[in-house]
């Protein structure tokens, strides 16, 4: 699978997930309601519906930009009757019908081609519609400006799907929308058949538009109408995205800012939900006296101690943007009790979404915490290659020569990334203090697991130390685990199988993750008391040049 589909059905993944719990929190429910009044619900609601036919064409809304359907939408109110020509399928091919006089669309998919045609046979209230199967060619084209731009479509051309457009020599069209396969050649071929008074949509025009002279070539064949084109980016597109979020208004600002409260809400919520499931397996009558009183004690010191993490994000954002503790520590605080959500992601796109609107830009933000991504785990990992010569390597499951191996790999892989988000900024020193700060916390991470290890059941602090490093890497490293939440049980559980029993590994794994939810609450509560703390005293200016 190339990056390009992995970055999309990671995607999808992500923004079905919040689909998912949003419906259960009753949050869809309530954006539905508020969609026919208000845009920015309206926009809300449609996320989770992303490759969702059914859904899309409920909220009556094609995949483009609401500039897009707004102006197409009123072009076609002024046209009744309009005759449409549409490459490419989908919600919109209802979405059109359910405005034009006629509509043409031609679909290159033969599943996707019969479900659409099983769609519009269920509709009522359409124009007449013609679904026209238009397969790649047979044989490949001889001239590549059929090619596909399509990512997994590698090889095939599409001239027979550009060219359908000229069947009928005499007709022409007052909307013609090319949002499929071949979009170049497409406009090649649709310029000519537009009607005057026309107007072309061409989708995903960033990626796919032809050069500038090639486009107004075209359109002088045809007419000497300037601009009749709409060049439109998907509604997912990071730039239109950036520039959605610039230009919220207020109120805008107000849904988002509620949002980011629900968010954090119902992570608290589901963090008290783990305490109450943990609260009868730490009831155990042979825990040895003080196991509670120590977990309890660990778990402030571990909040504490995230706040390391808190000033290793500071430095990082730092590094491309003058921004001031009391928003970057807030950043991070008040989002973190997020990765218990599904997804494991909110927490990252959290801090992100806090410090928007500030000096950094959304690529500036991409890259620190891309950045972040990298420097923690790496932290982990340098701390894990200094254990290794006090490790019993052996014993161990997995093979003793291979845990420096892989150790040296991660520290070569995160090292590598790290020079390559920095590049050009003198990259090994700007990542010092940063990586410092991680390995700081990790030897924290591990001296509190080794602490408890210790205490129930005699597990040497090296040893430890380390399993609780290896665990919580590999939760970080599982897709979708909130707060690696299982992972690091699991992984727990296997490495303290030669020197602990059974029973006695289970019941470190959960003490562990009592000690990190209670860790995480206070992390929040000294997050709130900071921020109440700076509120009080007024802000600094920041100069930029």
């Amino acid at each position: 699978m190339s990056i390009e589909l992995s970055l999309k059905s990671g995607y999808v993944t992500v923004a079905r997930g919040a689909g998912r719990l949003g419906q259960g929190i009753g949050l869809l429910e309530k954006l539905e309601r508020r969609a026919a009044r208000s845009r920015t619900a309206h926009w809300l609601r449609s996320l989770p519906e992303i490759h969702n036919l059914d859904g899309m064409i409920r909220l009556d809304v094609p995949w483009w930009t609401y500039d897009a359907i707004d102006r197409v939408a009123a072009f076609l109110g002024e046209r009744p009757g309009a005759r449409v020509f549409e490459y490419g399928s989908g919600a919109s091919t209802v979405w059109l019908a359910r405005r034009a006089g006629h509509v043409t669309s031609v679909e290159h998919h033969p599943d996707w081609h019969r479900r659409m045609r099983e769609v519009l046979d269920a509709q009522s209230g359409l124009c007449p519609v013609d679904l026209h199967l238009v397969e790649a060619d047979a044989t490949p084209a001889g001239a590549s400006r059929y090619a596909s731009e399509k990512a997994g479509a590698s090889g095939d051309t599409f001239e027979a799907y550009a060219t359908s457009i000229e069947t009928d020599a005499e007709a022409r069209f007052d909307l013609i929308v090319i949002d499929g396969r071949a979009r170049a050649a497409c406009l090649h071929h649709a310029a000519p058949r537009l009607a005057p008074g026309g107007l072309i949509v061409f989708d995903n025009s960033a990626r796919a538009l032809p050069p500038r002279h090639r486009r107004e070539r075209a359109f002088r064949r045809c007419s000497a109408r300037p601009h009749p084109v709409v060049a439109l980016s998907r509604r997912n597109d990071a730039a239109d995205t950036a520039r959605r979020m610039t230009a919220l208004r207020p109120h805008m600002r107000r849904v988002a800012r509620l949002a980011g409260v629900a968010l954090v809400l119902a992570a608290l919520a589901y963090l008290g939900r783990e305490i109450f499931l943990y609260r009868d397996s730490l009831r155990l009558q042979d825990l040895p006296g003080g196991t509670l009183s120590l977990m309890a004690l660990l778990g402030v010191l571990y909040g504490a101690s995230l706040l390391l993490l808190a000033e290793q994000w500071h430095r990082i954002v730092a590094l491309f943007g003058a921004e001031p503790r009391r928003r970057t520590y807030p950043s991070y605080t008040m989002t973190l009790v997020a990765r218990y959500l599904p997804g494991n992601v909110f927490h990252i796109l959290g801090r992100a979404a806090w410090l928007h609107g500030g000096p950094l830009d959304t690529k500036a933000l991409t890259r620190a915490s891309f950045l972040e991504l990298v420097l923690t785990p790496l932290g982990a990992v340098v701390l894990l290659l200094a254990l290794l010569p006090a490790l019993p390597l052996g014993q161990l499951p997995l093979a003793g020569g291979a845990a420096p191996v892989l150790a040296a790999l991660g520290l070569a892989g995160g090292a590598a990334a790290a020079l390559w988000v920095l590049k050009g900024q003198g990259a090994l020193s700007l990542a010092t203090r940063p990586l410092g700060l991680a390995v700081l916390f990790m030897a924290l991470l591990g001296g509190c697991f080794a602490a408890i290890a210790a205490h129930v059941a005699g597990v040497p602090v090296a040893l430890a130390a380390a399993t609780a490093l290896a665990a919580w890497l590999i939760g970080y490293a599982t897709p979708g685990a909130p707060g690696g939440i299982g992972v690091r049980e699991a992984v727990m559980v296997a490495l303290l199988a030669g020197v602990a029993t059974p029973e006695q590994a289970l019941m470190l794994a959960l003490l562990f993750r009592g000690v990190t939810i209670i860790g995480d609450v206070v992390c929040f509560l000294l997050g709130l008391a900071l921020a109440a703390l700076w509120r009080r005293q007024p802000a600094p200016i920041i100069a930029q040049s």
